[in-house]
């Protein structure tokens, strides 16, 4: 037999009578723990509580847990993420004792710590554009290298880095088609007198040569 939310009564029979015997259930509090924030590195979590007990909500604590395990000093509302919290799970515990001294505990969900290489408070996971370079992450060949976002010849070198994007063995400086490997013209370009680069700098080396052979002969 039940009287109000809390207290129950029922009946004894033994060698000196009958009678009515009462004790105390506690009834446990309702509600929620969540975390609120980007769960990356350098993020202030805050454990964001909907608790509700018909004996009083009390002072709450708070405890933070990596992968389980208690991570000591973290017994604040909020939690900034440390780089060891990275590829882990964080969760919170909230527990008070309530009005009537019942010892109530609530646990969140856990949550796993994601990779922020650009820093913008996005995980990895979630974000479309890791490096933060403009470029998707699905069409960026190195969608962790701001610097780079193109590999024409797929070496694992990017075009900004690499001198012979191509690979047909013709340095882009002279590739008259830097990213087409199947034609490999060594271009000529045109200098400010009209001539041709290459042609001037293969004839200021037949001149040093003939110079130094002329010094040569006057030596002998």
């Amino acid at each position: 037999m039940v009287f109000g939310n809390r207290m129950y009564f029922t009946s004894y029979v033994n060698e000196f009578g009958t009678g009515l015997f009462s004790f105390y259930a506690n009834t446990p509090a309702q509600g929620s723990v969540d975390i609120s924030g980007a769960v990356v590195e350098g993020v202030d979590l805050i454990a964001v509580t909907n608790i509700t007990d018909i004996d009083g909500v009390g002072a709450l604590n708070f405890q933070w847990f990596r992968n389980g395990e208690i991570v000591h000093d973290a017994t604040e509302q909020s939690y900034k993420v440390l780089v060891e919290d990275v590829g882990h799970t964080l969760n919170v515990e909230v527990n008070y004792y309530d009005n009537e001294g019942n010892f109530e505990q609530m646990l969140s969900t856990a949550v796993t710590v994601d990779i922020d290489t650009d820093s913008d408070g996005i995980g990895n996971n979630e974000d479309s554009d890791d490096d933060n370079d403009g470029i998707a992450d699905t069409v960026d060949a190195f969608p962790l290298d701001a610097t780079e976002t193109v590999d024409t010849d797929s070496d694992g070198i990017g075009n900004n880095a690499d001198t012979d994007d191509d690979n047909d063995g013709i340095p882009d400086l002279v590739d008259a088609f830097p990213l087409d490997a199947t034609r490999s013209q060594v271009e000529t370009k045109k200098s400010s007198s009209g001539g041709s680069t290459w042609l001037l700098i293969i004839g200021l080396l037949l001149v040093s040569s003939y110079r130094v052979n002329e010094v040569k002969r006057f030596l002998d």
